[in-house]
């Protein structure tokens, strides 16, 4: 028994040290991410506070940061998992041994699917916040009265357009990494084939990974290309973005929905095998 504990701390670390990783290669990516939102900040400039606008490009940032840990570390981590636990069926010796493995790595799906619930619940947060944001922004474009001497502002006067291309297609590159690696997962409700009798919801999963996946693409593939077209004083081309980006938070906060009812209780059905096999 003590060995086993010992081996399910040492997994843990191993786990913990893939994330470490993740998130170390994620931080040059999000700089990128925050080089392309700073036109935000000389469009807005002196029109609203100072504070909202930091806060929009950090909700946005957010918000990509936690899509990439959902596909890129924390579902492929559960698969792992799940997968193996059907592998010890037909590959372990004996009946004592399964059912020690099966323990492991239940305890470790019960591990990974919190991490999943609490990844959903911060994007959920993030995208509440940016669409309060850009209601702000939304509203600085609607009063602004330029003056009759007032001239526009440059944007992105220390970004060329060669820099702005660049920058982008390491975002959307990335984007495009999300994709890939959602589809060589197959379907979520599969690994938990033996919980859709008793949580049918279980079965809407797959197609909510996939349109929050679809949608988040589209903000950070599609909409974020298309502020490159905004010219300097050109307010109705920009509300029309941001507009299309609190349609997008709008359904995911939808897909989150639907992902969060059959996860409560899936980690329940866990939880007790959890609280015998943890050391």
């Amino acid at each position: 028994m003590e060995n086993d504990q010992q081996g399910m701390l040492d997994e843990e670390d191993t786990v913990i040290l893939s994330q470490n990783e993740h998130s170390e290669q994620l931080g040059a990516i999000s700089e990128r991410l925050a080089t392309l939102l700073a036109f935000i900040h000389t469009y807005f400039d002196e029109r609203i506070d100072h504070e909202d606008l930091t806060s929009f490009n950090f909700c946005l940032q957010r918000l990509f940061s936690g899509i990439d840990m959902l596909y890129i570390a924390l579902l492929p981590e559960l698969k792992r998992y799940t997968a193996q636990q059907q592998r010890n069926y037909y590959t372990l010796p004996n009946q004592g041994q399964v059912q020690s493995e099966q323990a492991a790595n239940r305890y470790y799906i019960w591990v990974c699917l919190q991490k999943v619930k609490h990844q959903l619940e911060r994007i959920e947060a993030h995208c509440q916040l940016a669409n309060n944001l850009a209601v702000a922004l939304l509203e600085a474009l609607t009063l602004h009265e330029p003056a009759a001497n007032e001239q526009p502002v440059a944007l992105l006067p220390t970004i060329s357009r060669e820099q702005w291309k660049n920058e982008l297609a390491v975002v959307t590159d990335r984007v495009g990494d999300w994709q890939h690696k959602h589809g060589e997962q197959g379907a979520f409700s599969m690994q938990f084939a033996g919980q859709l009798t008793s949580i049918p919801t279980l079965a809407h999963m797959d197609t909510a990974f996939d349109l929050l996946l679809d949608n988040a693409s589209a903000i950070f593939g599609t909409i974020l290309a298309d502020f490159r077209a905004v010219t300097p004083g050109d307010d109705e081309v920009l509300a029309t973005l941001l507009l299309d980006i609190m349609q997008k938070n709008d359904l995911l906060l939808w897909h989150i929905d639907v992902l969060l009812e059959p996860l409560s209780p899936l980690l329940k059905q866990f939880t007790v095998n959890t609280r015998v096999t943890r050391p």
